[in-house]
């Protein structure tokens, strides 16, 4: 009697070991966040998981604590985002991603957790996006890709995953716009681009990936754009460019892609721009920029690529612009502007403080305007606008270039004005004429004016 005890009670205990115990989860506010069972500590038949929010985030089957059948997941929305096929936790079968309006976005399928066989992918519009195969998880043989409007837009080959072979892509009114062909990944012997038009962009050699040889660029209308010579995909020797009507617009030579010697740049109208010399890509020695009507436009220098010595612009009348000096090209000492009536303009001193200049800003009538304070070429702090009475229209606060907020808006006579709702550069910014008269109001963002 004894053993007949016994042997139940350990039915009993086997059974209730093996007997699939229910688990649940709570998110922080025990809202539910996954349903499921386990038996003997794997995780077995159907589970559920949630979002924060209540609504279903995934479901599927375990069995021995391996994923198999069809498994879909949702977004917090509700919709389907994707469903697969697990074969004891390997994905294997049909593949399908969702966009979140329920169209379809992917289709395709896996082999031991590989995607294989056809895939196609859609735009949210449902039309074809992109097709071809996969191999091994790998993409093989040809594959397009398509437009909104279902037009071709490129076709290319691939052998295990690598591009190889002939290559085309098009702009959306059918008209080729590229031709070539790969090799293990890399750009390889004549490639053509062309213009929407049909006409020739460019035209030259790729070995390797990289281009070789000699390169030809046009312009929409057919005019040759440039010469570009390459040696192992670096630019080397005489390079040659041109405007649309034909005139010369730039001359000079690289060396190991770097430009060197003597450069010459020409106006459309075949009047000489500017010369200038480089050494190993970096320009030397004083340049003059003329304008287009011979007249001199600017003076200045470079040392090893960087500005220095005493920069001049002058306008078509050969009034002098602007004078300042450069120095391992940074500005230093004192920076003019002259109105065309020869009057200054501005004036920006550079002497204190390597980056932090001092600024005054004048009418053409030569009153005082603004005064305020430069660091890295961007106002900062606070500056000071005047009326032509050499009152207090403005102080304006700046921060890193960005406009932030007015502290005083008062008209000629000192009376407060309304300055707007600017406050840390978000806001409404008034403008007022010399009589205080509103004359436009302007939006800022992040310091930045609204256009």
């Amino acid at each position: 009697m004894k053993n007949k005890l016994l042997f139940v009670f350990a039915i009993i205990l086997i059974c209730s070991l093996t007997y699939a115990q229910e688990h649940k989860a709570y998110y922080p506010d025990k809202t539910l966040k996954e349903i499921g069972a386990y038996e003997n500590g794997e995780a077995t038949g159907e589970w559920r998981y949630y979002h924060e929010n209540g609504k279903l985030s995934e479901m599927g089957k375990f069995e021995s604590g391996q994923k198999i059948g069809v498994w879909k997941t949702y977004r917090k929305t509700g919709t389907l985002k994707f469903t697969r096929t697990y074969n004891q936790g390997v994905l294997t079968g049909a593949w399908k991603y969702h966009y979140e309006n329920g169209q379809l976005a992917k289709i395709g399928a896996y082999h031991n957790d590989e995607a294989t066989g056809d895939w196609k992918y859609f735009h949210m519009n449902g039309k074809l996006s992109n097709s071809g195969k996969f191999e091994n998880g790998l993409k093989i043989g040809r594959w397009n890709s398509y437009f909104e409007n279902g037009e071709l837009r490129e076709t290319r080959n691939y052998i295990n995953g690598r591009y190889s072979g002939a290559f085309k892509s098009f702009y959306e009114n059918g008209q080729l716009a590229k031709i070539g062909a790969y090799q293990n990944n890399e750009a390889t012997g004549a490639w053509k681009s062309y213009y929407e038009n049909g006409q020739l962009k460019q035209i030259g050699t790729c070995v390797n990936g990289k281009p070789s040889g000699v390169w030809k660029h046009y312009h929409e209308n057919g005019q040759l754009k440039c010469t570009e010579n390459y040696v192992g995909g670096i630019l080397t020797r005489e390079y040659q460019s041109f405007y649309e009507n034909g005139k010369l617009n730039e001359i000079g030579e690289f060396e190991n892609g770097e430009r060197i010697g003597t450069w010459k740049k020409y106006h459309d109208n075949g009047q000489l721009e500017f010369a200038v010399v480089y050494d190993n890509g970096k320009r030397i020695g004083e340049v003059k920029v003329y304008f287009d009507t011979g007249e001199l436009r600017h003076i200045m220098a470079f040392d090893k690529g960087k500005k220095t010595g005493i920069w001049k612009a002058f306008n078509r009348k050969g009034q002098l612009k602007q004078i300042g000096a450069y120095k391992n090209g940074i500005e230093v000492g004192i920076h003019k502007e002259f109105y065309d009536n020869g009057n200054l303009l501005a004036i920006k001193d550079y002497s204190n403080e390597k980056g932090i200049a001092e600024s005054k800003v004048y009418r053409k009538s030569g009153e005082l305007w603004q005064v305020g304070k430069y660091i890295n070429n961007k106002p900062t702090g606070e500056w000071k606008i005047y009326h032509r009475n050499n009152r207090i229209y403005q102080i304006r606060i700046w921060k890193d270039g960005k406009f932030m907020n007015i502290i005083v808006c008062v008209d000629n006579k000192g009376n407060r004005l309304d300055k707007g709702t600017l406050s840390h550069g978000n806001g409404t910014v008034n403008y007022y004429d010399e009589n205080g008269n509103l004359t436009e109001t302007k939006n800022y963002v992040d310091g930045v004016l609204k256009k």
